[in-house]
């Protein structure tokens, strides 16, 4: 099945100029979602670090928005830039944190695209950090086309199970819970065979109990009315019987009351 437009998905994150985000995984994973009912995509913390620097008179730009203006980092340290970067997270959908050592990291929960244009005396090299996309099913799933999703990329199967997973780390801990889903998305989709063919059962049982009172019904009807046929009959012989015991009674006796009137 083809995969529609990801544009309608990258406006719900402001693509625009100087914010692509149609390319995003979050737009490309809605737009699987969308377009295909059989396979789930899934996205990945979008990740990038940069190194903080002394300079002054530094601007950035997060996905097209303004984050920080002349900024002088002979003046504020690394937290103020933390601080003045995460005042715009709303807008900008990435969130800025560091360590204390000097690197700033930035990501992005939802999947969308980082782009982060800098000034040319800043530390904040420019560039967009794209997102990963999981894709799971029950079934197999085959992607062709020139490029993979919109970008040319190497696909990795996840064929483990439950039984070798590793949580010591957060990429480990979601990939056991991808596999848990997985499975349970498997047993539900089994429940609901085994589901449906229990009900065929049902049915099937239901019109055979219903057929076999119409046949006892049938029977039963067939029965009486031969039962009242031949009762009709034996009525009748019963009756033409004694009629005919009666009659010969009576011709037996005429013959004697004339004999008597004749000899008196």
């Amino acid at each position: 099945m083809a995969v529609t437009s990801s544009a309608p998905y990258g406006a719900e994150v402001n693509h625009s100029g100087g914010n692509d985000q149609n390319s995003s995984a979050y737009a490309k994973a809605k737009a699987i979602n969308a377009s295909i009912g059989t396979v789930k995509a899934s996205t990945h913390e979008v990740v990038t670090a940069r190194d903080y620097a002394i300079g002054a008179n530094i601007w950035l730009t997060i996905n097209g928005i303004g984050v920080l203006a002349n900024y002088d980092t002979t003046v504020f340290g690394v937290n103020q830039a933390v601080a003045s970067i995460n005042n715009w997270a709303a807008s900008t959908g990435v969130f800025a944190s560091t360590s204390g050592s000097g690197l700033i990291t930035f990501t992005a929960v939802d999947g969308r695209n980082i782009n982060i244009v800098g000034s040319t005396n800043s530390w904040f090299t420019t560039g967009t950090t794209r997102g990963a996309i999981t894709l799971d099913s029950t079934n197999d799933i085959r992607i062709t086309g020139s490029s993979v999703i919109g970008h040319a990329s190497t696909i990795t199967a996840d064929n483990g199970n439950l039984t070798s997973v590793d949580l010591s780390t957060r990429t480990n801990a979601q990939t056991a819970m991808d596999r848990a889903d997985a499975a349970l998305a498997q047993v539900l989709q089994a429940r609901a065979d085994f589901g449906s063919l229990q009900t065929r059962f049902e049915t099937s049982a239901s019109m055979l109990s219903s057929l076999s009172d119409s046949l006892k019904q049938a029977r039963a009807r067939i029965v009486d009315l031969d039962y009242a046929l031949e009762t009709a009959v034996l009525t009748r012989q019963q009756i033409l019987q004694q009629a005919s015991s009666s009659i010969l009674a009576q011709a037996s006796i005429s013959p004697r009351i004339a004999l008597q009137l004749l000899i008196r």
